[in-house]
């Protein structure tokens, strides 16, 4: 078997390097035959492509469909050329001119050469669109395979499009051939539809409530990657869905392959996906710990790189959450390496985690703050202006809801402030709504839109929702200040229909809040 195909590798050798010196001499049916007989291993035969690129450019107006997806799958296969860059653009235009006349299966293809690319250009976010409004107008739907369903999920939430009608429609083809999808030879297809409704966080898909049950099942988890396992979670969590069955089978499944991990690029984003939803699973956690101090003490990461200290912080933010800097002093390690770096080369979301992760550790455990080289930086961090114009910039978690609080209090005639930061502190957590003018005490309330709660198990299971990472934490270092705060939910708000109701509902909390001691868990 080796011999032959030794054999046969030599063989096609030849023959790429027959048929790019014959390029000049072939007719465009001829060249686009051979284009099509190399485009499974177009990389390894790139020679016939380079030269024949060229000869299909000038010819590209004169393609059929088919053709032309030939001539758009070899263009980003190859990308790296300029000139394979030219080409993939104007396949794009041209299939754009024909979409009428593409079926639904080549129109599926298309799209699976289009996706979100930084060297693509406009024509190919077109072609996408175009393809999106034609099957928005399309009755029927079924036609497509579930690979293309797939794909099709893949490419529109690359590019950040929403078409929420389309994408339920998407949406419901998975769940109806939920059984193919399961037991298909493509055994990551489930996880890369999970993965792009996660994506555009697309909170009313179906299928990730299936994505969530088939992995309570241990045994079908194995069948995925281990990266792949990685990528399931991180969807989970962006998605707001939790059922501790599911996050604990991934977990030990990590557990038993945690060399894997190579860097904080691909620990950190993990342990972020469990602390976003507020399940620290205690082995996984403990350790991920342990090989971050192992990489620490090796010095094999590269903190001069912007993504790496990026991700350290991410994985320091995780731990705080999980409250490690209360119980090792090696903590002071991991704020040195996440407080070296000057502010100024931060990106907003990693210096709001930097200030988030001075406050917790100055809150919880000023000694080991202090114990830490940098322990200046860690106490100015909060103060820092461009993260103080950050905060103050942010929008709440959801606006419409706490406008809505706002106009009910107004009605009650309660007094109240918005957005209050702790009194002569530099906090980078804040009260919602602080009823303090009102009460004289330091009680508030905390707007939780759907990305502050956490979705538990499947629908038909009724389990209560629970709270965010973000909104626990952002909670108990309120608490630490001295603040009572209650939580109002946006999916318990909506079923409120008049003032009395709201009204009785706030006083509830507000009971509740002052009755419960303002100490952090």
């Amino acid at each position: 078997m080796g011999r032959h195909g030794l054999r046969c590798r030599h063989f096609m050798e030849a023959v790429v390097r027959r048929a790019s010196f014959l390029v000049s001499e072939f007719g465009v049916e001829d060249l686009m035959r051979v284009w099509q007989g190399f485009i499974r291993f177009s990389r390894d035969n790139r020679a016939f492509y380079h030269s024949a690129m060229p000869k299909v450019r000038m010819q590209v107006k004169n393609l059929t469909v088919p053709q032309l997806i030939l001539a758009l799958r070899g263009a980003r296969d190859l990308q790296q050329s300029q000139g394979f860059i030219d080409l993939h653009a104007a396949a794009c235009a041209e299939l754009t001119l024909k979409i009428d006349k593409l079926s639904m299966a080549q129109a599926a293809n298309c799209l699976c050469h289009t996706g979100f690319n930084t060297k693509f250009r406009t024509q190919a976010q077109g072609l996408v669109k175009a393809v999106e409004q034609t099957w928005s107008e399309t009755e029927d739907l079924t036609s497509l395979r579930v690979v293309e369903v797939v794909d099709t999920l893949e490419t529109f939430t690359s590019w950040g499009m929403k078409p929420f009608p389309l994408l339920a429609r998407l949406d419901g083809l998975l769940v109806d051939r939920q059984v193919e999808l399961k037991y298909t030879g493509n055994v990551s297809l489930w996880v890369l539809a999970t993965q792009a409704f996660s994506n555009i966080e697309y909170l009313d898909a179906r299928w990730p409530l299936v994505a969530l049950e088939l992995s309570r099942d241990k045994l079908f988890l194995e069948k995925i990657s281990f990266f792949q396992q990685c990528t399931l979670i991180i969807s989970l969590a962006k998605l707001r869905l939790f059922d501790e069955a599911a996050y604990r089978n991934i977990a030990e499944l990590l557990l038993s392959d945690m060399g894997l991990f190579k860097d904080m690029q691909d620990l950190a984003p993990v342990l972020a996906a469990y602390a976003s939803v507020g399940y620290f699973h205690q082995q996984l956690f403990g350790t991920a710990y342990g090989r971050m101090i192992d990489w620490f003490e090796a010095e094999t990461l590269d903190m001069k790189r912007r993504d790496t200290h990026g991700a350290l912080v991410q994985a320091a933010w995780s731990f705080a959450l999980a409250g490690y800097h209360r119980h090792f002093e090696s903590f002071a390690a991991v704020l040195d390496y996440a407080f070296f770096e000057n502010s100024v080369n931060m990106r907003p979301a990693t210096l709001k985690r930097v200030a988030q992760l001075a406050d917790i550790v100055l809150q919880e455990a000023p000694e080991l703050a202090a114990a830490c080289h940098y322990s200046e930086k860690v106490s100015s961090t909060r103060a820092d202006p461009r993260m103080r114009n950050l905060l103050a910039s942010e929008p709440v978690s959801d606006p419409k809801l706490l406008q809505d609080i706002r106009t009910t209090l107004q009605e009650l005639s309660w007094q109240h402030e918005t957005c209050a930061f702790e009194t002569g502190s530099t906090s980078a957590f804040y009260v919602d709504l602080s009823l303090a003018p009102q009460l004289g005490q330091k009680v508030g309330f905390m707007t939780a839109g759907y990305l502050d709660s956490v979705r538990v198990g499947l629908p038909d299971e009724g389990l209560e929702m629970r709270e965010g990472g973000t909104l626990a934490v952002a909670r108990r270092v309120l608490a630490s200040h001295g603040w009572h705060t209650a939580v109002v939910a946006k999916d318990e708000w909506s079923r409120l229909e008049n003032v009395a109701q709201k009204s009785d509902f706030l006083n509830a909390l507000v009971r509740k809040a002052m009755e419960d001691p303002p100490v952090a868990s």
